[in-house]
C-alpha cells in the first residue's frame, strides 16, 4: 500500500499526530513514539514538527544527510 495523494496524507497526519520515528545508528534501528504536528505549505509540501527530550539519545541521529522515517 502506497498513498500518493498528499492531501489525504496530510489529513491522516492531522488526525493521528502520534508517530513512530525511526533512525539508524551504527546499523541498528532506534525507534520512538513521539507527537508530530504536520503543516501543509502553499507549495503543497508537508512539513513535520516534533519535540524530543534531550535525554532521549535518538536526537543525536538527526544529522544532515541522514534518513529519518516517520
Amino acid at each position: 500500500f502506497h498513498e500518493r495523494d498528499t492531501v489525504r496524507l496530510f489529513q491522516i497526519m492531522k488526525s493521528f499526530p502520534f508517530a513512530t520515528v525511526m533512525t539508524f545508528s551504527h546499523g541498528k534501528p532506534c525507534i520512538n513514539h513521539l507527537p508530530i504536528l504536520a503543516e501543509m505549505r502553499e507549495s503543497g509540501d508537508i512539513i513535520l514538527f516534533g519535540h524530543m527530550a534531550k535525554g532521549n539519545p535518538q536526537w543525536k541521529h538527526f544529522r544532515e544527510g541522514e534518513e529519518v522515517f516517520v
